[in-house]
């Protein structure tokens, strides 16, 4: 159905304003809430996805996710983190609205089209898809357009070009979620089932289409192959990290989460209860739906049906998608078009004044469940739930009287302010604006110290603040660069030289603290203090003070070597002060490109990962004892593994892995228990996990001997 291009403007600069009715009051809706760390990852990446994916955490399933990572990077490459957060978001959700409205135009009529949209724009748990940066959003937005350009593609004979956009835009959608494979083949199965309703010659149109969705799903997949294996961290299979994780989800999932919440089924379930009982009623008509060749209800019923029925499944199998908010968001696309084709259908009727009343009604009560959600206006009791089925019952016996557009209002309003008080199983759903202005100006703040090193985060859960600090702690993923949340307890589990420890703390002694509990947890490390600043304008002011780990090695007595017989071994001897072995005896091993420079030498190792790149000539040991051997470099690119060979070279006798980061100057150490006499041989190889050389320099190379009690 088509509509005049004078009107369309209108709708979708209607569909433009709609977010104004949640962002009048307050701006809550757009931001990501401080216990989620997952979504805060995200924000992380946006931040810093080269040294993310290529050093700190590099193989990561989160940083697969291009398709919604990429132009998280782009926005907030471009504007400042305020200012890029409503960009990213409110783009998301405008284009998710604008896709579904474009969808349903095409069987409802633009009115209908234009109220469903406007509930759904308005839903506060839509909202916990596209306001947070957890990629649902970023997937459910890709799905609907990509389903739009399905739509469209049924109503010109000029069809390839928009299916070409619709196979780029599923294509983003799955890399998004890897889940979203499931809902694609849906959208596909709408596409065939309008072109058969529209009689198009399936026989001729499907081997075109099936060509066209390819390219377009090409034209998705290739530029972010070459973006990753080019740019970023070398893998040009960049979904690869998401299907490793998924098979060891499916084997080991321990996310578990009930549908039930404070005694009744979690809110977001009663939106797809009435669409599963509306898509079922659809189903049980659909021999004369087929007959009159008019199935967008149809198939927008079957296809909710079907996907809400697995998801059913999944979560009586241990697999608690349904559980949880923001697995179970996928589904409310699918909710809306069905209700796009069950309610407002009367809206076609009525006058221009009484159609403007109805939209004008729907966006204030809309903008009062926003006011302020934590003061809620209904009890929330399950009662409302039922009275909002009984009206929505009611809108659906009348759907062809003028009445019904009001009802249907009425109803959803009831079900909406009956399901959302701001709050799910964990917490307020959403932070607000100065807590996510006091995260990212503290962010910004280590961002300018940090220089590319790996970081741990320290403090104690029980403070007041602590959600405000785990939020900061998430954008560098959380537990996996944390000492502790029992500050001053616990000691880090892999640290050393080049490391920095921001603790986080509303005590006044955070830092002297610190610095005194992390002088008991190593040898060969030691602490200072590089800078605190405050973090105010909050209701518990509070300080971040970072502190910068370096080599000590003044418990050890230092060794140097002699090469008097030949230049191939040599002998090592304690030394009185601190000498470093010869830099220029490295011999770069077959396929190594090495050249000195003033400040060590430069090597550029084989392309193959784990190939060996340079050796250090044999050193015999003058004592029994233990013995420390340290290369000091500074990392360009890729990975490094330093450790010891037998004299027979016959295997790695230790061995250690290079820091993940592309600081300067980090020290890689191994020890070994060695007898008078034994010989070692030091060995520098390639560690990537992909056929690409690494690059850094040595700086220096040290050997020390513990000494006796």
């Amino acid at each position: 159905m088509s509509f005049r291009a004078g009107s369309r403007v209108v709708y979708y600069a209607a569909i433009l304003l709609v977010p104004a009715a949640v962002l009048w009051h307050r701006s809550d809706a757009l931001f990501s809430p401080l216990w989620y760390a997952d979504s805060w990852f995200y924000l992380g990446y946006f931040h810093n996805l080269v040294n993310f994916k290529r050093a700190l955490y590099p193989d990561f399933y989160y940083g697969s996710r291009l398709s919604w990572i990429l132009p998280g990077y782009l926005i907030h490459w471009l504007f400042r983190p305020l200012i890029a957060n409503i960009i990213l978001h409110l783009a998301a959700h405008v284009a998710a609205s604008v896709s579904l409205f474009r969808i349903l135009v095409s069987s409802t009529g633009p009115r209908a089209a234009f109220l469903t949209t406007l509930f759904y724009s308005v839903n506060p748990w839509v909202w916990t898809a596209s306001g947070w940066d957890y990629p649902a959003g970023g997937a459910i937005a890709y799905l609907l357009l990509g389903i739009a350009c399905l739509t469209s593609a049924t109503e010109t004979s000029h069809y390839r070009s928009r299916l070409i956009f619709a196979g780029a835009f599923l294509a983003a959608s799955m890399f998004a979620q890897l889940f979203m494979g499931i809902f694609l083949a849906m959208g596909v199965l709408y596409y065939v089932g309008i072109a058969w309703a529209r009689k198009y010659p399936l026989r001729t149109i499907l081997p075109h289409a099936a060509a066209s969705l390819t390219v377009g799903a090409l034209a998705a997949t290739v530029p972010l192959c070459l973006i990753n294996g080019l740019l970023i961290d070398g893998n040009f299979w960049f979904w690869s990290p998401s299907f490793k994780t998924a098979g060891r989800v499916i084997q080991n999932y321990t996310w578990v989460e009930s549908i039930w919440a404070r005694g009744r089924l979690t809110p977001w379930l009663w939106f797809f209860l009435l669409a599963a009982a509306l898509g079922l009623l659809s189903l049980f008509r659909w021999s004369d739906a087929v007959r009159r060749r008019d199935l967008s209800r149809l198939l927008t019923s079957l296809t909710f049906v079907l996907l809400f029925a697995f998801m059913a499944v999944m979560q009586a199998l241990g697999f608690t998608w349904l559980g949880h908010s923001y697995y179970a968001c996928y589904l409310f696309p699918f909710a809306f078009l069905v209700y796009g084709h069950s309610f407002f259908q009367a809206a076609e009727q009525l006058g221009r004044v009484a159609y403007l009343i109805a939209c004008a009604g729907s966006l204030i009560l809309a903008a009062a469940l926003w006011y302020d959600p934590y003061q809620h206006p209904l009890p929330g009791g399950t009662d409302w739930l039922i009275a909002a089925f009984v009206i929505i019952a009611a809108s659906v016996a009348l759907r062809k009287q003028s009445a019904s557009v009001f009802i249907a209002a009425t109803g959803f309003a009831i079900l909406t302010y009956g399901t959302y008080d701001g709050r799910d199983q964990s917490d307020r759903l959403h932070a607000t604006a100065d807590q996510y202005l006091r995260v990212m100006g503290a962010r910004q703040h280590i961002e300018q110290r940090r220089n590319g090193t790996p970081i741990l985060f320290w403090y104690d859960k029980q403070e007041p603040a602590f959600h405000e600090y785990f939020a900061l702690n998430s954008t560098y993923m959380a537990e996996m660069a944390r000492v502790s949340d029992h500050f001053p307890a616990g000691c880090p589990e892999h640290w050393d030289a080049g490391t920095m420890i921001a603790v986080i703390s509303a005590r006044t002694d955070a830092a002297s603290t610190a610095r005194s509990a992390l002088s008991r947890c190593t040898l060969g490390l030691k602490v200072d203090v590089g800078d605190v600043f405050p973090v105010r304008d909050g209701p518990t002011r509070y300080t971040v003070s970072l502190l910068n780990v370096r080599s000590d090695y003044s418990w050890l007595r230092p060794l140097s070597a002699t090469f008097s017989g030949s230049p191939g071994k040599g002998a090592l001897q304690v030394a009185e002060q601190d000498r470093w072995l010869p830099l220029e005896l490295w011999k770069a091993a077959p396929g190594t490109v090495q050249s000195p420079t003033t400040v060590g030498l430069d090597v550029r190792t084989p392309a193959y990962k784990y190939a060996y790149a340079m050796a250090y000539p044999a050193l015999n040991v003058p004592v029994t004892g233990r013995y420390y051997f340290v290369v000091r470099y500074s990392l360009q690119a890729g990975h490094l593994a330093f450790g010891g060979f037998p004299a027979d070279e016959s295997r790695w006798l230790a061995v250690v892995k290079s820091r993940a980061n592309l600081a300067r100057h980090a020290d890689m150490v191994f020890s070994l228990n060695l007898r008078q006499g034994d010989t070692i041989i030091l060995r520098v190889a390639n560690d990537n996990w992909y056929d690409r050389p690494s690059l850094f320099t040595i700086e220096a190379t040290m050997a020390f001997l513990a000494p006796t009690n």
